[in-house]
């Protein structure tokens, strides 16, 4: 009835750093600028975070605050790709279609995105691609005016985070935005070519 879901990313040895700055990846000044012209890679972090999952229904007998609901999920690898800095596109897009099926959830009505987002100057504009192909081919699918997909992907809120249930918490606390409390999207795309999309709906 109920589940723990938590992660931790601690910096424990200088050997990544080395390594990801001989690869151009980390930013040389120490700022991670996401979807920016001047992008120049991004900064390692350490954090943590832990929730407590349960179904909705559990959930409201128990007179439980309800965050955000999770209305489905999809999951695929990217396979043979050119370089750890350069996923692929298409597998990327793909995920983010399955995931929309799953939750049978129309690409309009999306409000918010939590993207990857490695502020670096390859990684970006792949991931914006990924995400105009696939609501593309949404908007096709649910008969939704094709012209519509570039406007709503500018006018998204699309921040950086990684973290599909932080965006829910900290949506509640800060309140900065309505669209934080319509559906949203948190995509996760790993190092190994695992992608993740996670479709939620704020409370």
């Amino acid at each position: 009835d109920m589940v723990l879901a938590g992660g931790v990313n601690a910096l424990l040895c200088p050997y990544p750093f080395v390594s990801f700055s001989k690869a151009g990846m980390l930013s040389p000044d120490g700022k991670c600028l996401t979807f920016d012209a001047r992008a120049n890679g991004y900064v390692r972090g350490e954090g943590c975070g832990m929730i407590l999952l349960k179904r909705l229904d559990k959930a409201i007998a128990d007179n439980d605050h309800v965050y955000g609901i999770i209305k489905g999920s999809a999951i695929n690898h990217g396979g043979k790709a050119y370089s750890l800095t350069a996923p692929n596109v298409y597998a990327q897009a793909q995920v983010i279609i399955n995931s929309h099926i799953m939750a049978n959830t129309p690409p309009d009505t999306i409000g918010y995105i939590e993207a990857h987002g490695t502020g670096t100057i390859l990684g970006d504009p792949m991931e914006i691609h990924g995400l105009r192909r696939a609501f593309r081919r949404l908007f096709t699918e649910y008969h939704i005016n094709i012209f519509d997909a570039d406007d709503l992907l500018d006018n998204w809120h699309v921040h950086c985070l990684n973290v599909p249930a932080i965006v829910l918490l900290k949506a509640d606390i800060r309140r900065a935005s309505d669209a934080l409390h319509s559906t949203m999207k948190v995509k996760l795309f790993g190092f190994l070519g695992v992608n993740v999309v996670c479709i939620e709906h704020g409370i």
